[in-house]
């Protein structure tokens, strides 16, 4: 008996993204904010800081930064996003880019403020991220540069100096090195004035722009170089800067943390859509091609932007999707991605690189070792042909059998809860090792930490995925897991396709955010498979 209700949920869910997907690929104009990653309050606030501090050219645009604090504003404060309780670092901040709009002169110190609210809690994600690099009294890192150095390196990122970071930058992921540099400027700016150190900063500052005039594209770190820039008299240098912000200001008034994740919602309506869907299998592979680094590596938005492996992974994937594509255009990537994987089989997100995008070469990885990544880079190179047997597939596979916990999941790096990559990584597993231990310790898990149809986020994106992996390692689609699980789904859908938001994406300092298209399509993918598995079975 045919599921009318999924069908209809799954169809809804389908046409959200497509519509999604043709905004951002300019088959249609634009692309409204609901298609985007979701605005929050801190990166508004820092906009607006930094825009107050550009001039009273943007005063139109910090006003409507302002309308948006006011409407996402609680009764005790600002949450890190618009749904979430009240938090002081949230909150303070907030009051800084509101104060700042509504006395302009007062800026210069309101920037001193903000960013010592984010140094204050930076560090515990750089310790998340990148295990061994934050400065730690006694960690082998630290003790390895302080022989090198001759000298005693401060243990926090708040105390950090100029000449601190001449010493550590190298060993920094990319994308850190001009947000360290940004935030101790500024710091050091009030200490010593615009010292012969400052300025040489400053200076080192600017080469880290990207050519779109931002910095890694990304609305946190931008805001927080104009403002670096403001202090130490390079303003004019950040017009570019100011405008790039202007231009990645939402609708509704808000900034979101970073400018977008196109690359990955593209790729992945390819791989999920594209095989039923000739023209948005076309269009993505264009709008992909377009994207790519000279190197074969993808960032996370077009038309170039800085390495991230995990947009490269499923970059690649998406463009595999098509089966008239030039393979040169897929060797290269997967060169790449054979050629940065670590040395005990897994994969991380930011490669070390030279040159700027797209003129840019991937030199070595960053050992920010990755579960969701890793995944994605099997994925990619098993769709391409690379044999199951191959050496960096098998070594890869030994690693996240390593890293599975003792209740049976894997962390994930980019996303709140279990659930995402405990799905992901069993997705891979269910194929490349089914009915190992691992594999049944995963699903049991997934089985038992559903409650009332959802998972640990109560998000659309991790069901999704849950009932997919559940799926495909052969729970019936009767079912009560997968029944419970469907009618949750329905039970979040919005009128116009899409999910209500859980904001379980992490991206640092605690600002977590929503991607609609990826959580959508994880939705309709698990729907899909159900709806598919259920016509194989016939009637219960």
């Amino acid at each position: 008996m045919p599921d009318q209700l999924t069908e209809a949920a799954l169809a809804n869910a389908r046409e959200f993204v497509r519509e999604g997907i043709a905004h951002i690929t300019g088959q249609q104009a634009g692309c409204p904010s609901r298609f985007l990653v979701s605005s929050a309050p801190v990166p508004t606030a820092l906009a607006m800081l930094a825009l107050t501090a550009s001039g009273p050219v943007y005063t139109a645009n910090i006003a409507q930064g302002q309308s948006y604090l006011l409407s996402t504003q609680h009764e005790d404060g600002w949450g890190n996003t618009p749904a979430e309780p009240n938090c002081e670092l949230a909150t303070a901040i907030c009051h800084k880019g509101l104060a700042a709009a509504e006395s302009p002169s007062t800026v210069n110190g309101l920037i001193y403020d903000a960013a010592y609210l984010i140094a204050r809690t930076w560090t515990q994600d750089f310790d998340r991220l990148a295990p061994g690099w934050l400065p730690k009294q006694g960690s082998a890192l630290i003790k390895f540069l302080e022989a090198f150095t001759g000298k005693q390196l401060v243990p926090s990122l708040e105390n950090l100096g100029l000449k601190d970071l001449a010493s550590i930058s190298h060993f920094m992921p990319p994308y850190g090195r001009p947000t360290i540099l940004a935030v101790t400027l500024i710091k050091e700016f009030y200490r010593q004035g615009l010292s012969r150190e400052v300025a040489r900063a400053s200076g080192e500052l600017l080469e880290w722009i990207s050519p779109n005039g931002s910095w890694c594209e990304d609305i946190v770190v931008t805001s927080l170089a104009i403002m670096a820039l403001h202090l130490t008299g390079n303003a004019t240098a950040a017009v570019n800067a100011a405008a790039w912000l202007c231009a990645s200001q939402y609708d509704n008034g808000g900034w979101p943390s970073f400018n977008q994740l196109t690359n990955w919602s593209v790729a992945w309506a390819a791989v999920i859509l594209g095989p039923q869907d000739h023209n948005l299998r076309q269009a993505a592979t264009a709008f992909l091609q377009a994207a790519a680094n000279q190197d074969g590596s993808f960032g996370t938005a077009a038309p170039h932007s800085y390495p991230d492996l995990d947009d490269t992974a499923i970059s690649l994937l998406g463009l595999a999707q098509n089966p008239k594509l030039n393979s040169t255009t897929l060797d290269k990537t997967s060169r790449l991605l054979l050629k940065l994987q670590n040395w005990d089989g897994s994969w991380g997100t930011f490669p070390s690189f030279t040159g700027t995008p797209p003129e840019c070469t991937c030199d070595f990885p960053v050992y920010i070792k990755s579960e969701d990544v890793t995944v994605h880079v099997i994925q990619a190179l098993l769709q391409i042909g690379l044999p199951k047997a191959n050496p960096a597939i098998t070594k890869a596979v030994t690693w996240l059998v390593k890293r599975q916990q003792p209740d049976g999941t894997w962390n994930s790096t980019w996303f709140l809860g279990k659930t995402y990559a405990t799905a992901q990584v069993l997705d891979t597993l269910v194929e490349l090792i089914p009915d190992s231990a691992p594999v049944q310790k995963g699903v049991a898990f997934l089985r038992a930490k559903q409650c009332d149809g959802h998972w640990d986020m109560r998000s659309a994106g991790e069901a999704g995925l849950a009932l997919y992996t559940l799926l495909k390692a052969g729970e019936p689609p009767h079912s009560a897991t997968i029944q419970s699980g469907l009618r949750y789904l329905r039970s979040i859908q919005k009128t116009d396709g899409s999910f209500y938001p859980s904001y379980s994406g992490f991206y640092a300092s605690r600002l977590y955010y929503e991607e609609p298209l990826s959580e959508a399509m994880a939705a309709l993918r698990a729907m899909a498979k159900y709806l598919d598995m259920l016509d194989a079975s016939g009637p219960n």
